[in-house]
């Protein structure tokens, strides 16, 4: 499934804003099923997309609930099954979205395992990466914003963008292993809900869909995290706010000898470019895979997998959403992250890390 929803340019008001996220909440729960669908005013309908719909085995909404006023906050709740789950092993991860239109944290979102949330525990931080306010993202209905969802059972993502600021969140399931039956069966979780999956938050700020930038380059983040994992010493680990090393996914590998990092491959400070060829050059589709990232004594996470139908592309290849299509399967330009830098401790975003994500999978 794949929707662009375009906001017209309405007035600044909470009751537009909660207007946008109920639209969005309506697409998941397929109460909506085309542009036609979404609000006639606030939504900017003719130039919108639509493609599929969510799977409602994998997902349900499990809170609705608008603002009541411009500096209160509203709340929507989005539940993912993992795609092997099943009546004896029933992973999920919860992602909710808090949004307030004039108030000090603006849009924000944290996963939630049952009793820990990710990256912080707050609900009143920015927690896009932390509480600066330099990482604020400024939900505005009368900027005009365009949100990207990209949906289907192996993954959930949803992008926010207005002129070159952009915050993404997402959940990525991996390929399931015997471990993860193991964890289920066997692991000491508490009151934890497990999920085989990664947590993934995004940041760009005064610097989405551009080249290099000198100004504001070092608020761009990028966030993995797995929530109630398994270490390399048999124990059941949280990944915390404490390890969350933002800079490691963009611009270097780890900057300490011991760290409780993962990631995924290509490394998120890896340039990919395109390939020549005789009588031209051609776009590369990396499969994507998430790892493990440190060597910690006791803490390391140890699975290895593969994300499904998600692909690394050229950096810089399109626009985000926009469609490309290889082999005659459609995909959807999902532009994730800054990178470039020249050296593993270079902080220079000098391009655009993008991934392509299929428009539908088998109908959805």
């Amino acid at each position: 499934m794949y929707i662009k929803y375009q906001m017209a340019d309405v007035a600044d008001t909470y009751g537009n804003m909660n207007i946008v996220m109920s639209d969005i909440s309506d697409a998941i729960s397929n109460t909506h099923t085309s542009t036609t669908d979404f609000h006639q005013t606030v939504c900017d309908r003719t130039n919108s997309l639509y493609y599929g719909y969510a799977n409602s085995d994998i997902y349900s909404i499990q809170t609705d609930t608008g603002a009541s006023s411009d500096t209160g906050d509203g709340t929507l709740k989005i539940r993912k099954k993992h795609h092997a789950a099943n009546t004896t092993y029933d992973y999920f991860r919860e992602i909710e979205f808090k949004f307030t239109n004039q108030g000090t944290y603006g849009l924000r979102a944290r996963m939630i395992d049952g009793d820990t949330y990710f990256p912080v525990s707050s609900g009143q931080s920015s927690y896009t990466v932390s509480t600066d306010s330099n990482y604020l993202y400024d939900f505005d209905a009368s900027k005009g914003h365009e949100i990207n969802m990209y949906l289907s059972d192996y993954w959930f993502i949803i992008q926010f963008h207005w002129g070159s600021q952009q915050v993404t969140y997402g959940l990525l399931d991996y390929e399931i292993t015997p471990m993860d039956e193991y964890v289920h069966d066997y692991g000491s979780l508490g009151s934890k809900d497990y999920y085989p999956g990664v947590n993934l938050i995004s940041y760009q700020k005064d610097s989405f869909n551009e080249d290099f930038v000198t100004s504001n380059q070092s608020y761009c983040g990028w966030n993995l995290g797995l929530q109630g994992y398994l270490t390399n010493s048999g124990a059941i680990f949280d990944y915390t706010q404490s390890q969350n090393r933002i800079v490691d996914q963009l611009f270097a590998n780890s900057q300490s000898d011991e760290t409780t990092d993962v990631t995924i491959y290509p490394n998120g400070w890896r340039n990919v470019y395109e390939m020549q060829i005789l009588g031209g050059s051609v776009h590369p589709m990396i499969p994507v895979s998430f790892h493990a990232h440190s060597n910690h004594s006791t803490n390391s996470a140890v699975i290895s997998s593969k994300i499904p139908h998600f692909y690394r592309t050229t950096d810089n290849i399109g626009y985000p959403g926009q469609q490309i299509t290889y082999n005659g399967v459609d995909y959807m330009n999902l532009m994730l992250h800054k990178c470039g830098g020249i050296t593993l401790t270079d902080s220079d975003t000098t391009r655009n890390a993008c991934y392509l994500l299929p428009k539908l999978i088998g109908g959805r």
